[in-house]
């Protein structure tokens, strides 16, 4: 098997049934009703994983998360799309058994579920394993999970997407920009255990930037109206960034001219169709790191169509 960097060996698995290339699939499932199809619903975060009977390093699970609904099994793995399984739960068993499908394509596997943690055992295509382990096995993995604080947002109108804990309160906000002032309109949720403020803001434009100097105008005005937002005492830099995807983006972080307790923000500035989308993380530094990237793998663009119908609307707006 090809060595694997930076994923699960289930992404490399899904990569390989020609599922990922697709995106997110419809699940459907019926799980039977029980005490532990109940205390699965929400989003659990991988915190270790091992393969081949010994642990893998973090970077082959950061920011993977499993989110069960009552009918299906979300796993969202950093940048890549999300793959939706039909899930089915067997809690009478010893151990108790898990079956995740998609596409006709069926991984069985094991689990237990102690308060907030979830132990997944899991078959890509061999047999069910029967113990909590990976040893002597090259296709299967276990998932140790803990139940998460973070929260999946639609937003209703826009239709983005995006997780984060706390609840969510909107604002609005004058941005100027080189084709004149916009409405910006800010999303906030704060974490107050960890003293994090997750914010998104969305603004539609008169029209998409056309060429590379007038996007790179375009962020420059954002980061200005960032670091005023922050206070005169920030300071920006740029940080060099791959895309997630075809859109034109910018990442920045705000520190302290100082060595202070002011908060660090670490912002992305997206340019997606003619909307452009600004999400950041401030709060201490060492957890600004960590939720920053996790924030930033979450969001999801509004639907095609969405989108769509609203460029239709504006530009029927301009007609005589």
């Amino acid at each position: 098997m090809p060595a694997r960097i930076g994923t699960t060996l289930l992404i490399y698995w899904l990569t390989a049934w020609g599922i990922l290339a697709g995106g997110a699939l419809p699940g459907r499932s019926q799980p039977p009703p029980s005490s532990d199809a109940e205390a699965l619903l929400g989003i659990w975060e991988v915190v270790a994983l091992e393969a081949g009977g010994r642990p893998e390093s973090d970077k082959n699970y950061r920011w993977t998360t499993f989110v069960f609904t009552r009918d299906k099994l979300t796993l969202r793995e950093g940048f890549n799309p999300p793959v939706e399984f039909a899930y089915t739960l067997d809690p009478t068993t010893l151990p108790k058994t898990i079956d995740l499908t998609v596409r006709g394509h069926t991984a069985r596997g094991i689990y237990k579920l102690e308060g907030d943690e979830l132990v997944l055992c899991i078959s890509m295509g061999g047999p069910r394993p029967t113990a909590f382990t990976s040893r002597g096995r090259n296709d299967t993995e276990m998932f140790t999970l803990r139940r998460s604080s973070w929260e999946r947002y639609t937003e209703p109108t826009l239709g983005f997407v995006v997780e984060a804990p706390g609840k969510w309160q909107r604002t609005t906000e004058l941005l100027r920009l080189p084709s004149g002032p916009v409405t910006l309109h800010l999303y906030q949720a704060v974490a107050v255990k960890e003293r994090l403020t997750f914010t998104v803001g969305v603004a539609s434009l008169p029209g998409r930037p056309g060429s590379g100097k007038a996007i790179d105008a375009l962020f420059d005005a954002v980061e200005k109206f960032l670091e005023k937002l922050g206070g005169e005492d920030l300071v920006a830099e740029e940080n060099k960034i791959k895309a997630p995807g075809p859109w034109p983006a910018r990442e920045l972080t705000f520190r302290p001219l100082e060595n202070t307790d002011k908060p660090l923000l670490r912002a992305r500035l997206y340019l997606i169709g003619d909307r452009l989308f600004i999400l950041a993380v401030s709060g201490p530094e060492e957890q600004v790191r960590i939720a920053a990237f996790r924030f930033w793998a979450t969001f999801r663009p509004p639907p095609a169509d969405v989108k769509k119908t609203e460029v239709k609307k504006d530009s029927s707006a301009k007609k005589p």
